[in-house]
């Protein structure tokens, strides 16, 4: 009996102590997947937390890039707006300037037409015509041509009277029976004139001209002479006394290139 209840006891320990080792390896088990679950559960949050912070910083960095293309859009239309203003600024500077020049220039050319202010004889009967600067009153002068051939007709005319103080123009029309050149002419019929000389041959237009400066003149009147052909091969002689006067020689010469017969 007393071996029975020995084994009995020992039976009893046994499974008290299958017992408490299932009871220890479950626990142990129960503490392991708690672990893990924890594990777990810890991997997943530090995921989320990394999950959202790449989140964010993604968010960051397009509001940034966002954000920069905008201030460069602004800055390029501001710069834009600047640079248009500048062009039309440039522009309107440049066209006002060159109105100052067009306006410069259109004075410059009024200020520089050397014959601003000249009035232009004309007679019709005789088919001539030329500008000067003088008062313009005009007077018949029927004179001796001063040589003895009487083919020679001088029909002559003067206009400006103001001796001294402007340019006095004598023009006379000389008949050429004898169709001589103005070379000719002048040798033939104005070489007895002491002081004067021819100096230049020149074309007005279609014209040949002849000029003779006569600096001391016999009559004491310092001028110049012209000699032209009209159509007729009539000879016209205009002569400019200019008394040597630097600036009234200035207007001969300049009046010479207008003279115009037909």
């Amino acid at each position: 009996m007393q071996g029975d209840s020995s084994m009995n006891e020992k039976f009893q320990k046994g499974l008290q102590s299958s017992s408490s080792r299932i009871t220890l390896e479950k626990e142990n088990q129960d503490i392991k997947i708690n672990n893990d679950s924890k594990g777990k559960k810890r991997v997943m949050k530090l995921l989320l937390i990394a999950v959202l912070l790449i989140l964010f910083i993604v968010i960051v960095v397009i509001a940034y890039i966002l954000g920069k293309g905008k201030k460069n859009e602004e800055e390029s239309i501001i710069e834009t707006t600047t640079t248009t203003t500048t062009i039309t600024e440039e522009k309107e500077d440049e066209s006002g300037e060159s109105e100052e020049q067009n306006e410069s220039q259109q004075v410059t050319t009024i200020s520089e037409d050397p014959y601003a202010g000249w009035k232009t004889y004309t007679n019709n009967e005789w088919g001539i015509s030329f500008k000067h600067n003088g008062s313009g009153a005009e007077r018949e002068i029927i004179d001796n041509p001063g040589v003895s051939d009487p083919n020679v007709i001088r029909v002559g005319f003067e206009i400006n009277n103001d001796y001294g103080n402007e340019i006095v123009i004598r023009w006379d029309v000389w008949e050429n029976p004898e169709k001589l050149s103005l070379n000719e002419f002048y040798e033939t019929y104005q070489s007895y004139k002491t002081g004067c000389s021819v100096d230049k041959n020149f074309k007005i237009g279609d014209k040949t001209v002849i000029r003779a400066l006569c600096p001391n003149e016999p009559m004491g009147v310092p001028l110049t002479e012209v000699y032209i052909f009209d159509s007729q091969q009539r000879v016209f002689l205009i002569s400019y006394l200019h008394y040597m006067d630097e600036k009234l020689m200035e207007y001969t010469d300049l009046s010479i290139q207008t003279i115009k017969v037909q």
